[in-house]
């Protein structure tokens, strides 16, 4: 097989996995939320536009070794991937940042889109480009895609930052973070664009061709997840329980709340605090609150007389977060449960603990041992 069909099979695998993707996110949305799926899923009809986009490609695959098809593949990769990732971080993440900045978004996407349609109509046309053309196309094309690519770092930490801020603030149980899927496609965006600058500057048909190859295989595999969720194997499952015997034998790691040093809460009075305070504990503790794994913070405060703000930023101040403080109870509670009963298995302390499975406890484990020991 000659190299100039490898080049052509690998843009074209490349391109089919695109267009057969959105044609499963068109034509597919899980039974639940069928009827409400722009609700649920707000960039479905964008994604599958980027998607399909990819179609402008084509002329690579007919002709990989013009230099204009190159340009053309080549800038593809760092001007439209951190393009389409930053639109769809605001829509699906900060639908309320995307409403107030969405012209200002658009403005920013038209310009790489219009960088691609200029350099398709380059390829499709048979004059061919000067040296000189040709680099000032391409110190163009690097101002925007540099210019992208640090705003896509920025979206991401800023992501990363906000998603564990609201899941922490509001939720006891991992499992039902409502935004956990952002965890899981965080840092894709990223590794996705820095395959495109490395293509770039090793200057590499081939290069590009296997990185073709193994995207496509890597859009199968998410497919096949979202279609497939909350798969499991034993040994991940081992993995999980050494975590938890782990967290369970150095129990000291995190901090009680008298431990933790206060924050500014301002706008509340002593007095204030201190009810919400007594009125956590009684909530949580005495009424062992903490052993409903559905337990989230809107719960807490319906049972006192303040609103949901008061009562997160005590949280914070007094217990070192919400998400921090029940779970740290859910795992004392475990630690003593396993005590009491040697013979119980991991499955069933889970339960008894608070935790909705031992997945969830092992997540909690993690999360709290790494935020006191980073070198665990």
């Amino acid at each position: 097989m000659s190299n100039i069909l490898i080049y052509s099979l690998g843009c074209f695998s490349f391109i089919l996995s695109c267009v057969f993707f959105a044609a499963i996110r068109w034509g597919h949305v899980c039974s639940p939320y069928a009827k409400y799926a722009d609700k649920f899923f707000p960039a479905r009809k964008i994604s599958i536009f980027f998607l399909l986009f990819s179609i402008a490609l084509f002329p690579y695959v007919l002709n990989p070794m013009r230099t204009e098809t190159w340009m053309l593949a080549k800038f593809y990769a760092i001007l439209f991937m951190p393009t389409t990732w930053i639109i769809l971080f605001h829509k699906y993440f900060d639908p309320s940042g995307y409403k107030r900045e969405k012209y200002r978004l658009r403005l920013m996407a038209s310009i790489p889109v219009l960088i691609i349609l200029l350099l398709f109509a380059l390829s499709i046309i048979p004059k061919k480009l000067s040296e000189h053309q040709s680099g000032q196309i391409a110190y163009v094309c690097i101002g925007v895609g540099a210019s992208l690519f640090a705003y896509l770092v920025y979206s991401t930490f800023w992501l990363y930052r906000k998603t564990n801020e609201y899941n922490q603030d509001n939720y006891s149980n991992e499992e039902e973070f409502p935004v956990r899927f952002a965890n899981y496609v965080l840092w894709q965006p990223l590794a996705y664009t820095l395959t495109g600058w490395i293509v770039l500057f090793t200057d590499s048909r081939l290069l590009k061709a296997w990185i073709d190859f193994l995207l496509s295989g890597w859009h199968i595999i998410i497919l096949l997840a979202s279609l497939h969720p909350n798969r499991s194997n034993a040994e991940a499952m081992r993995k999980m329980d050494e975590v938890i015997s782990q967290y369970i034998r150095r129990n000291n790691l995190i901090p009680s709340p008298e431990d933790i040093e206060p924050e500014n809460t301002e706008g509340i009075s002593a007095a204030k605090v201190n009810q919400i305070k007594a009125d956590i504990l009684e909530i949580v503790e005495q009424k062992k609150g903490f052993l409903n794994p559905h337990l989230t913070l809107a719960h807490v405060a319906s049972q006192t007389d303040y609103g949901r703000t008061y009562v997160s930023k005590v949280f914070k101040q007094e217990f070192g977060g919400f998400y921090n403080y029940i779970n740290r109870l859910r795992l004392e509670y475990a630690a003593q449960y396993a005590s009491e009963h040697p013979e119980a298995s991991q499955d069933e302390i889970a339960s008894q603990s608070g935790f909705s499975s031992r997945t969830s406890q092992w997540r909690a484990a993690n999360r709290l041992t790494r935020s006191e020991d980073p070198t665990v």
